[in-house]
């Protein structure tokens, strides 16, 4: 998953193609990463984007997009509830 995680993916699908309903996936999945699938493709994207923020000139607009996040404005939104600094902060660092 965290190899494909900057692509739309799709856990039901997922799930399907190891042989599991969702509901079964999803217990067996936190049982063994500590997390909801959603949650560990989520955070994975985060920690991706604040290497970027960091690391590279990407353009904050070009990072939520290469992510697959929806807007900026949404991308911005969870990087901030997730350690509490926005894009521009980890610009700046």
């Amino acid at each position: 998953m965290a190899e494909h995680c900057k692509e739309a993916v799709d856990v039901k699908r997922l799930a399907r193609a190891l042989g599991m309903s969702y509901s079964r996936f999803q217990p067996v999945f936190k049982a063994h990463i500590g997390m909801a699938p959603h949650q560990y493709l989520l955070d994975v994207r985060l920690n991706l984007a604040r290497y970027w923020l960091t690391d590279s000139d990407l353009a904050v607009s070009e990072i939520a997009d290469r992510l697959g996040f929806s807007t900026v404005y949404y991308f911005s939104r969870l990087l901030k509830q997730s350690p509490g600094s926005s894009p521009f902060t980890y610009r700046r660092c």
